[in-house]
């Protein structure tokens, strides 16, 4: 008769550690205060977003700390065209990849600025278009 094999410590520790996270996750805190999930608002997301993005050197860490900003503030990707295009947060926001302006003026302004430039580039911008899902405004290069 062959005897059954116990799992592994590791497997054992990883199983309790994901146990544990996930408690902690569901659980309120004790001062009162909502989840991070529930408290992260865009601009935060915007601002950590950008704070992993600088560190350019570390892809895997970037990786990692994406992954994690992404658990922590609840975002569900929005993915069209195989692509994702923005992440919707766990209090209803939505986030877009791309650089958001608050408005068409800000947009057509950015545009100008980058048409004064001397630089040469493969991909122009020459137009701003209002977003569907931020409700804010994006540059493109298509026509």
């Amino acid at each position: 008769m062959r005897r059954k094999q116990s799992p592994s410590r590791w497997g054992i520790r990883y199983e309790l550690r994901t146990l544990v996270h996930a408690v902690r996750a569901t659980r309120r805190p004790l001062d009162g205060q909502l989840p991070l999930a529930a408290r992260m608002n865009a601009r935060e997301f915007i601002k950590q977003r950008a704070k992993i993005g600088s560190h350019k050197d570390r892809a895997k860490w970037q990786r990692k700390a994406f992954d994690k900003l992404l658990r922590e503030a609840g975002a569900a990707p929005i993915v069209m065209m195989k692509r994702v295009v923005a992440y919707q947060l766990a209090n209803g926001e939505i986030v877009c990849t791309k650089q958001r302006f608050k408005d068409e003026p800000a947009a057509v302004k950015t545009l100008q600025m980058i048409h004064s430039e001397h630089q040469p580039r493969v991909h122009e911008p020459v137009r701003a278009y209002p977003c569907q899902h931020c409700k804010g405004w994006h540059i493109t290069s298509q026509k």
